[in-house]
């Protein structure tokens, strides 16, 4: 091999980096390649400056050794060949392949064995064709072939030695073992390259793990494997009902391998509002469950509402989803665009590119199968309940099973892991987020509204004294207060929380926050979602428009239907929803400052609140436990 030197001789344009051509992408590599890629340029550019091999080893912080291998690497050469230049300076790209550069050893003059073998196979291609027939009719189980293992290889080996005369005085002979070890590897590397899968060239490859925290994040949802029940206390009467399985949304960091979010979705399907409530919760995590099941407690340890400081810093590199409608929504898509991820959908059928959520669903069976009320995996499971035992409601309640799925999902959050050093994923992610680099958002997102996709067209009145409005989910929201008034119909965006939409926030498409609006009085009484506003919608809406009570109406509309296993399953998600304790605020203008509306702020308020002591729902008289 020729030294730079004698290349620089030759070639001396190519003492210039202007002069290199340039056929690496750099685009193509990974963060921590192309920054030691770069640095290798800067070292071989001062070197090219005049700069001495001492001062700029000492100014890149790297050994004079390193200099002189990268001046080799990129513009040493080998028979004759044109320098590698920039593809000399890729870390760990091997050139080509290592190859015996002496003369296979003799007994008369006894070199090292170092690549022997792969010299032997060169010189003599007819052994590692012969060699690897028979392993390959071996592995498919052909009938002609017969169970191999290395020490039979090995007899073969030293049969095609014969035949193909190699001399006696040469290698393999001259070695103790007659190059077994040699073969035993080379017997278990073509088995291992037969057993891997040959995957199509659409298939993505299995998730790789990165050193960023939250640069890849999956999310996926599951039927939970297991039936509950619940007590509803209806006005005074106790009735003790069987509920149906239903949902588990998780995510998931690829990096740490930490559980970021998870939500029971207490429905008969999943809907794009539990996969952003996942979502939400990867930057806003929510406090750990107060427990009510005695005997139950959670470990002791950190939670990632520790770092509620930390996580609206961080950006989200990658969502991994699979095809399910719920993920293509236009505010799953939204949300992701708002925070600059990717959202990535596989291809169909290829469950392993989310391996890691899929594991963790995995280890959720694990408490989800321990009730005897259990679906089991499949209809043929032989743990699933017994028809004896469906004749009764199980005796594992629905908020204890959502307590132990909190409690297994903290477990596994906070157990070391050998794969990340010995520590747990949360402290792992931690340490990521607090002393590694981590892709940064341009603006930290500022709360846990959401956008919502759709323009909307803020209204004026010109016939009748009114507050402007907006139509929102069937209702429309009046102008509570101004904070930049604006005088005349326009677009405006919308943000909102999915699971209290009473309130909403207005903005101009400009970004400039405007106003916030406030749903009709009728709808206030109650902290509702959207789910929530489009069922009573459709089920109440010609007696909403007779009583102007929704809730009321829609609540006797269960209430006739209780027997029915859809409705159970409602009224234990409407019992979530309104236990939430969610107060509504009512920010207003300042008395001092005239208002931009037609009618009076104080006045507003004051109506608010004789209409939240007048009415009296029997939601009041419905508990669960």
């Amino acid at each position: 091999m020729n030294g730079f030197r004698s290349t620089l001789i030759n070639y001396p344009e190519l003492n210039d980096l202007n002069n290199w051509p340039m056929h690496v992408d750099t685009a193509n590599m990974s963060s921590q390649n192309r920054a030691k890629f770069l640095r290798n340029v800067e070292i071989i550019k001062s070197y090219q400056q005049g700069m001495s091999v001492r001062i700029t080893a000492k100014n890149h912080n790297v050994s004079p050794s390193m200099v002189y291998y990268l001046l080799n690497r990129a513009l040493g050469t080998r028979d004759s060949e044109y320098p590698a230049l920039y593809k000399g300076l890729i870390p760990n790209l091997i050139q080509q392949e290592k190859t015996r550069q002496s003369p296979t050893p003799t007994l008369a003059n006894r070199r090292g064995t170092v690549y022997a073998f792969k010299a032997l196979l060169k010189e003599y291609p007819e052994i590692n064709v012969e060699m690897q027939a028979k392993i390959k009719a071996s592995y498919r189980g052909a009938a002609t072939s017969e169970n191999l293992n290395p020490k039979i290889l090995h007899d073969f080996f030293l049969s095609l030695l014969k035949q193909m005369g190699v001399p006696k005085d040469h290698y393999p002979y001259t070695t103790k073992s007659l190059a077994y070890q040699s073969v035993r590897r080379y017997f278990h590397d073509y088995q291992s390259e037969l057993r891997s899968p040959k995957s199509s060239h659409w298939r993505d490859s299995i998730s790789q793990r990165s050193d960023m925290a939250f640069e890849k994040i999956q999310i996926d949802e599951q039927y939970l494997d297991c039936e509950t029940s619940i007590e509803f206390e209806i006005f005074g009467n106790r009735v003790l009902v069987r509920i149906k399985r239903f949902w588990l949304v998780m995510a998931t960091d690829c990096s740490t391998g930490c559980i970021l979010g998870f939500h029971v979705s207490i429905n008969r399907r999943c809907s794009q509002w539990d996969i952003i409530n996942v979502l939400k919760q990867i930057h806003y995590p929510k406090p750990q469950l107060v427990l009510q099941t005695p005997y139950l407690s959670y470990p002791q340890g950190p939670n990632l509402y520790e770092l509620k400081t930390w996580l609206p810093r961080v950006q989200i590199g990658q969502i991994s989803l699979d095809n399910d409608m719920s993920h293509f929504g236009n505010n799953c898509i939204q949300y992701a665009h708002d925070q600059q991820a990717c959202l990535h959908y596989g291809h169909p059928a290829t469950p392993n590119v989310r391996d890691q959520i899929e594991r963790l669903f995995n280890m959720i069976n694990a408490v989800s199968h321990r009730s005897r009320s259990t679906t089991g995996s499949n209809s043929h499971d032989p743990i699933k309940e017994s028809k004896r035992l469906k004749k009764k409601p199980p005796t594992l309640n629905v908020i204890t099973l959502q307590e132990m799925l909190s409690i297994q999902i903290a477990n596994y959050n906070l157990t070391p892991q050998a794969r990340l050093g010995g520590v747990s994923p949360v402290e792992k992610l931690k340490e990521l987020i607090q002393h590694y680099y981590c892709m940064r958002p341009p603006q930290a997102p500022h709360s846990p509204l959401i956008k919502d996709p759709k323009l909307r067209k803020l209204h004026f009145s010109t016939t009748k004294k009114q507050h402007p409005w907006v139509n929102f989910y069937g209702v429309r929201y009046t102008v509570m207060d101004w904070s930049q008034p604006v005088h005349s119909t326009t677009d405006v965006s919308i943000e909102f929380d999915p699971e209290d939409i009473r309130k909403i926030k207005a903005y101009l498409p400009s970004g400039d926050f405007i106003a916030e609006l406030i749903v009709p009085r009728m709808w206030r009484r109650y902290a509702h979602g959207i789910i929530t506003r489009n069922r009573i919608i459709k089920k109440t809406k010609n007696l909403v428009t007779a009583s102007g009570d929704p809730f009321t109406k829609y609540f006797t509309v269960l209430q006739k239907n209780i027997h029915k296993p859809s409705i159970q399953l409602e009224m234990v998600r409407l019992g979530y929803e309104n236990t939430q304790n969610r107060e509504l605020e009512l920010g207003m203008v300042n008395k001092d400052e005239p208002s931009e509306v037609s009618m009076s702020s104080n006045s507003y308020q004051q109506s608010a609140n004789h209409l939240s002591t007048q009415i009296r729902l029997p939601w009041e008289q419905v508990k669960i436990s």
